[in-house]
């Protein structure tokens, strides 16, 4: 949350800097309207060696009696795995998008240089499920069988663990936007002027819960194995659920590179320098926005606001 903030002032420092530059510059804070982000529903699962989970490892023992199982150090299952990642619905866009922009209007040739950025917030149902070891049978551990392996499932949502993020309740996305585009006035009808033009993007987002993101936190946490991992979730004191929402909300600086194109309208009354807007952009995202390619952000962003201009 408190690099969120840094982030935000850099930019409107970026913003005011770039307007006290020029002779001739215009400023703008608005409030967005991101489409461009989707993800569908889907589920990942941790990977095990081979030869199983072994069900008698030292980690189960070192639990708190109510917790421990009762198996012998040769117990292995094979072909389950020992965490299901599932994303339990489609990325849902907040409330909560705003942003800002400065433009000079009067560079030659170009005619408008404008950078903007966006700070937009979403949300998905996201848990974890752990191998349940107190309910396997034995008979799950004979080769062939068939019936289906217990799992207890763990809510990793803001709620869950009474996290304060811009009012979310459910596993957090956000990410942060700069867009630096060239624009030409394509139509000028006295008190209203309306441009096109194009530009590149880069965009910082936070992790999408998945293997890798879970394996991020193993290492934070030092868990060296998928036993010592279950054991974990199994015991409620570890705080390993809330560990992970943590990770998602404290990881915003990986770059994401795009394009855009871009159209917009202003409106300004003659002697006074406040002004309305509406700028509208395509976004086409070059790099992919997580390493699965789970989400996309190929789509549309309308941002409105109001502007000044010297």
């Amino acid at each position: 949350m408190k690099r969120v903030g840094t982030l935000v002032a850099a930019a409107l420092i970026t913003l005011s800097a770039a307007s006290m530059t020029y002779a001739i510059v215009g400023a703008g804070f608005h409030w967005g309207f991101d489409f461009s982000m989707s993800m569908e529903k889907g589920a990942d699962s941790v990977a095990i060696p081979t030869n199983g989970l072994d069900l008698g490892a030292n980690v189960f023992q070192q639990l708190p009696s109510a917790l421990r199982p009762s198996f012998d150090p040769g117990d292995v299952i094979s072909g389950a795995t020992p965490l299901i990642i599932s994303r339990n619905s489609e990325l849902k866009r907040s409330w909560l998008n705003f942003g800002g922009k400065a433009y000079v209007d009067v560079v030659p040739f170009l005619e408008i240089i404008e950078l903007s950025f966006n700070l937009g917030v979403w949300q998905y149902d996201g848990a974890v499920s752990y191998l349940d070891v107190n309910n396997i049978t034995p008979a799950m551990l004979v080769p062939g069988n068939t019936e289906r392996i217990p799992y207890k499932n763990v809510p990793l949502t803001l709620k869950e663990y009474n996290l304060n993020y811009f009012g979310l309740n459910e596993t957090p996305y956000a990410k942060l936007q700069f867009d630096l585009s060239v624009r030409k006035t394509v139509l000028n009808l006295w008190l209203v002027k309306f441009n096109a033009g194009a530009g590149v993007s880069m965009g910082f987002s936070t992790p999408i819960l998945s293997e890798s993101l879970i394996e991020d936190v193993k290492a934070d946490k030092g868990i060296k194995s998928p036993e010592e991992l279950v054991a974990k979730f199994m015991d409620t004191k570890s705080g390993m659920g809330k560990a992970v929402v943590e990770k998602i909300l404290d990881e915003l600086f990986t770059p994401r590179w795009g394009a855009h194109i871009a159209a917009g309208a202003n409106l300004k009354l003659p002697a006074i320098p406040l002004g309305i807007y509406i700028d509208g952009k395509l976004l086409i995202p070059i790099t992919k926005f997580d390493e699965n390619k789970q989400v996309n952000g190929l789509g549309f962003l309308v941002n409105t606001g109001i502007s000044l201009s010297i």
